[in-house]
């Protein structure tokens, strides 16, 4: 079974760009995409939270769901913390070994009402994720947390999107979160990769690695399934021979009992080109650590230099040549982060 509470932003910001129109549109298309016997609740948040659909099975209620989320409106500002809390005890009613639990959080903005501590905010968020409960995040726009909405879906095992403006995007994130609820394959994986000799990992990209050794780590992923794809991106260095063996190794949790898969592969170090997938996953990472870097500094109430997001922009100019949607959706926002900066004197192309 499947049990979602969708917490929704409806700060004043959310009325920019159509933010809340298009979120509408989105959640009435999920709402469509639903089964009867899914348990939903739905939650909004501007300077406090309310409870705007207490959790009930879709069922008979699809046309009371839609008239519900039509009547959320902006105004306020953002307690992000009180909306999650509110979630979350949706969430527990119905919550249990054999359901699939999750908190969808959407947000256009930074919390900056209640409790505004991001790090209590996530230890919070964690009480629940230690239950079971997942969380999912989705960032609209550009003036986000992007370090908090980043911890809270790593904590919680879920999927971090960051999606601009695009109405499209918007659409596709849900779909994506509820194909992920319906064809879960395993929670609370790890991965364990051993490296040859003579091999250091010095960086994981995207994850908080546990380093057993400096050619040997583990790290925790977001649960499994059937229609989503992770990507690990280590950055090595090599001292000594050229080839060896790679080993990976993956338990998950399923039906309650443990599983184990072992895969081993021989590695060359004598690469002549970069395959053009991982040009392009690297450079989406390389950018959304500029992008975590940036949000640190902004955050922390430093000066964030858009120094930062330009080399990360200038990087994916020199590296992609043709296209591609999953990297203009970072780079549109490093560009737009860099466009509205204050302290930007930085002259941007049209």
């Amino acid at each position: 079974g499947v049990n979602i509470s969708l917490v929704i932003d409806r700060s004043g910001s959310m009325s920019a760009n159509n933010r809340m129109d298009k979120v509408k549109e989105a959640v009435k298309t999920f709402v469509n995409g639903l089964d009867d016997n899914t348990y939903l609740s739905i939650v909004s948040f501007g300077s406090s939270a309310k409870i705007d659909l207490s959790s009930t099975r879709v069922g008979a209620n699809r046309n009371l769901i839609q008239t519900i989320v039509e009547k959320i409106y902006p105004s306020g500002s953002t307690n992000i913390n009180d909306g999650l809390s509110l979630g979350y005890q949706e969430l527990l009613k119905y919550h249990n070994g054999d359901i699939n639990s999750r908190l969808l959080l959407l947000t256009d903005g930074m919390t900056n009402s209640g409790e505004t501590n991001t790090e209590k905010i996530v230890q919070n968020s964690k009480q629940y994720n230690d239950k079971g409960i997942e969380i999912s995040t989705i960032g609209v726009g550009q003036s986000l947390d992007f370090d908090l909405l980043r911890n809270l879906a790593e904590t919680g095992r879920g999927s971090n999107h960051f999606i601009g403006d695009s109405e499209t995007d918007i659409q596709n994130v849900f779909v994506d979160e509820l194909e992920s609820l319906l064809y879960q394959i395993g929670k609370n994986p790890e991965i364990t990769i051993t490296l040859p000799e003579g091999y250091a990992i010095t960086k994981v990209y995207g994850y908080n690695p546990n380093h057993l050794s400096k050619n040997k780590i583990s790290v925790s992923l977001e649960n499994l399934n059937s229609v989503s794809t992770q990507i690990l991106l280590l950055e090595v260095k090599k001292d000594g021979k050229n080839t060896g063996i790679i080993k990976t190794d993956l338990t998950f949790t399923k039906n309650g009992k443990q599983e184990h898969f072992s895969n081993e592969f021989k590695y060359s170090g004598r690469i002549k080109s970069t395959n053009k997938e991982i040009v392009k996953n690297y450079t989406i990472a390389y950018m959304a650590d500029a992008l975590k870097d940036y949000a640190a500094l902004y955050s922390s109430n430093q000066s964030a230099d858009t120094r930062l997001l330009r080399e990360a922009i200038d990087f994916s100019n020199k590296n992609i040549t043709t296209p591609d949607k999953d990297v203009e959706r970072v780079y549109d926002i490093l560009k737009g982060l860099e466009k509205n900066n204050p302290n930007n004197a930085i002259s941007v192309k049209p």
